[in-house]
């Protein structure tokens, strides 16, 4: 499974989140702290069809379909609400 992080700035909070890949539209997201979740971590977050993402981070939506046709990488890549 492909995976990927990204946080979202909301005001003075930072969210880390962990994205596995499932198919073309969906990931796993799980929110996490300190070191990067192992897959099997990431499986049990949430199912999200990417269109979901839309309004949780300013592009996120943009970069994760990137990410998950295989345009560009997704490594602690970062975004405001």
């Amino acid at each position: 499974m492909k995976t990927g992080t990204v946080y979202i700035i909301d005001g003075k909070y930072t969210d880390h989140f962990a994205l596995g890949e499932i198919d073309a539209t969906h990931v796993y997201l799980k929110l996490f702290t300190g070191k990067k979740p192992s897959e099997i971590e990431i499986e049990n977050g949430h199912v999200f069809h990417v269109a979901q993402l839309k309004g949780m981070g300013d592009g996120l939506y943009d970069v994760v379909m990137e990410w998950l046709s295989g345009e560009r990488e997704l490594e602690n890549v970062g975004f405001t609400r």
